[in-house]
């Protein structure tokens, strides 16, 4: 929904959110299983946050 001179900008901080999403995420899923809630803490709240970015997503304005 960026206007075309911002595209590149928009690229550029998408790349770093999900390079950051791909780095942070494992070492927290890890970190709640490796807690009292096991492998089944670290799993849900991973489905949680994708949950979070779905309902997110559905949020966005339509081009239309």
């Amino acid at each position: 929904m960026l206007p075309e001179h911002a595209w590149a900008r928009g690229i550029v901080a998408f790349t770093v959110i999900f390079a950051l999403g791909q780095v942070t995420g494992p070492l927290l899923t890890g970190a709640l299983a490796d807690s009292a809630g096991g492998l089944r803490l670290g799993l849900g709240v991973s489905a949680g946050v994708l949950l979070l970015g779905a309902v997110l997503a559905l949020g966005q304005p339509s081009k239309e």
